[in-house]
């Protein structure tokens, strides 16, 4: 029994404010999510920093994870997530023909008939700044498809937050693979100091 106690005080320690996470590699990181070509809606934009946030703060591989706001310049020294989304596609996809949009025989089929589609490129690139040192670069296509689950759905607004949630768990899988010794090792010697 005693041992059990010691057990969970020991995990419950590990959540106290102030303790360091072992897993996390020392630095703060300073995230930046914008468009390159074919930008899309401010809401996507919005919702995938947001969700990028939150995963990386949550499950992330460094301490810690900074905005960087539009307009402002981002670090003078550090580690930089740089987060581009290009070639955005949104559209509805629907299971019947025009005619049968129109007049519908069966309200229903015609309302949960169709699909919001939503389709991007991915670029992500971890660095040292200013030196432009890239730690992990990688590029990926996102695609969602969401049909209604009743009728009324704001379908795009479920497949933007799909996308955002897949484009973060994918983000961060990218940038924790094989995270501590040999990232660490490469960020000091890039930065030319401790955290």
């Amino acid at each position: 029994m005693r041992a059990l106690a010691l057990a969970f005080l020991a995990l419950l320690a590990s959540f106290l404010p102030g303790r360091a996470d072992p897993r996390r590699l020392p630095w703060s990181v300073d995230v930046a999510v914008g468009w390159g070509r074919g930008p899309g809606s401010r809401s996507l934009l919005e919702e995938t920093e947001a969700a990028l946030l939150s995963e990386l703060r949550g499950r992330g591989c460094f301490r810690e994870f900074r905005p960087v706001r539009t307009g402002e310049e981002g670090p003078a020294a550090g580690i930089l997530l740089e987060l581009t989304i290009s070639d955005v596609e949104e559209e509805t996809r629907h299971e019947q023909s025009m005619a049968e949009r129109l007049a519908p025989t069966d309200p229903l089929a015609a309302a949960l008939g169709q699909a919001a589609v939503l389709e991007a490129a991915v670029h992500l690139r971890l660095s040292v700044v200013p030196e432009g040192i890239a730690l992990r670069e990688e590029s990926f296509r996102e695609l969602v498809m969401r049909r209604p689950a009743s009728p009324g759905e704001d379908i795009h607004a479920a497949a933007r937050d799909e996308f955002a949630r897949e484009v973060a768990r994918r983000s961060r899988a990218v940038l924790c693979k094989r995270a501590s010794a040999r990232m660490e090792e490469r960020i000091r010697a890039a930065l030319g100091a401790a955290p």
